[in-house]
């Protein structure tokens, strides 16, 4: 079996593979998220240990770690030598400049003309699918663009032997290559749907002078009295002030009602924000900005309450 050096270290992708469900669904999440910190966690730090003793096995070399870890890698690490082929460890692939990762295993069978990737998750608490897998289906299609072997099928398999499931700790799913360049051309239209968005930065409401320094009190649901400040709002005064009397406006659909209320001499539109590629129908219909209430918002920014730890 041949052995391939890979990349490690390398900077995180803003369209990466990993979030493609959000970005794809909203493409502005891209620039409102630009700039915030990149944080980690124990279970974060965990998994790179994990896949750090994975690739020094797959190389041939020692690694220092536990013996629990090292028993649980061991099974990942039996599925992709017995996959036999040509292999290719810790390797960049991408669809373009802006859509890329790392894969953990790429393994190219050339007398069955199949190509495979096997990605490692560590984490306990959260069993991965593979079927409706975007990152899964987005890592696929850019092993297959980046190596370029004459593959008639790309098989993409989770490997989580910590987490039980039904199906095992080994799943994987298969590819057709027509299937992943029609794929492909989904994907280009998502990412445009992204540069779009990203000509159009907050910061052209600050040039307009339309957003203005906010302070409010409110009553948490059970009792508790909070004041607000520090934040950006509109201004409805600068607002009614414009000249434009119909404007497209893209926001929570509570928010729209409340600014229609502010200018009733002009005509509102919720902006179409869904794109090919997208899921969602405007902004004003948006599930996740439905979940926000000042109860959760009081509880993250007091005590920290409702972290998500996602796995690598």
């Amino acid at each position: 079996r041949r052995v391939c050096a890979g990349l490690r270290g390398m900077s995180h992708a803003k369209l990466s593979p990993s979030a493609a469900e959000r970005w794809m669904t909203c493409p502005g999440s891209v620039v409102l998220s630009d700039g915030m910190p990149q944080k980690t966690s124990v279970f974060a730090e965990e998994g790179t240990q994990a896949h750090a003793v994975a690739e020094a096995w797959l190389r041939g070399k020692d690694s220092d770690s536990d013996r629990d870890m090292v028993e649980h890698v061991r099974v990942y690490v039996d599925h992709v030598t017995g996959l036999g082929g040509k292999l290719h460890i810790e390797q960049r692939v991408k669809v373009n400049d802006e859509v890329y990762g790392t894969a953990d295993a790429v393994v190219w069978q050339d007398d069955a003309k199949h190509l495979h990737i096997v990605d490692l998750k560590y984490g306990a608490g959260v069993a991965v699918e593979v079927h409706g897998n975007l990152q899964l289906k987005i890592y696929a299609l850019a092993t297959l663009l980046t190596f370029g072997y004459p593959a008639t099928q790309v098989t993409a398999t989770i490997v989580q032997p910590r987490c039980p499931h039904s199906d095992g700790p080994v799943r994987s799913i298969t590819f057709d290559v027509v299937d992943l360049l029609d794929f492909h051309a989904d994907l280009q239209d998502a990412v445009s749907v992204v540069r779009d968005a990203q000509q159009h930065k907050p910061d052209a409401l600050l040039d307009a002078g339309l957003l203005t320094d906010m302070r409010f009190e409110a009553t948490l649901s059970d009792g508790e009295k909070i004041s607000v400040d520090g934040f950006l709002a509109i201004d409805e005064a600068k607002l009614a002030a414009l000249p434009q009397d119909k404007l497209i406006v893209a926001t929570d659909r509570g928010i729209f009602f409340k600014m229609q209320q502010a200018v009733p001499e002009k005509t509102l539109f919720e902006a179409p924000t869904a794109g090919n590629g997208a899921t969602c129908k405007s902004c004003a219909h948006c599930p996740w900005m439905a979940m926000n209430a000042l109860d959760n918002l009081a509880g993250a920014l007091r005590d920290g309450s409702g972290e998500i730890h996602v796995d690598d």
